[in-house]
């Protein structure tokens, strides 16, 4: 069945960003139940290597390459976390200091 998605944003060169996501693939989540997590890899001009774990990032590894991130949609704070419904559309944003299952409407 089609499930919510928690994008968050990482530049990898961030220690706050990649704290954010050790911090995110730490809690237990239930695969039939919780959003997938993914990571929206922003203001990086080369295509970064593979994570050593990739199947843990469910819901997939995305290079903004074209940096519609910053330009188009005009965000800057990395480490927050985008919220996608499971039919595609973004639901909402969700600060880095803030727990995207709380703001949650299930």
């Amino acid at each position: 069945a089609p499930r919510a998605t928690w994008m968050v944003v990482v530049n990898p060169d961030c220690m706050h960003c990649r704290a954010r996501l050790a911090e995110l693939l730490r809690r237990p989540r239930d695969p039939a139940r919780d959003a997938a997590l993914g990571v929206l890899l922003v203001d990086v001009p080369r295509r970064p290597p593979l994570p050593d774990d990739p199947e843990r990032l469910d819901g997939g590894l995305y290079w903004d390459s074209l940096g519609v991130w910053r330009s188009r949609w005009g965000h800057r704070v990395y480490g927050e976390v985008l919220v996608f419904a499971p039919d595609g559309t973004r639901e909402r944003d969700v600060g880095p200091d803030l727990d995207p299952g709380a703001a949650s409407s299930r």
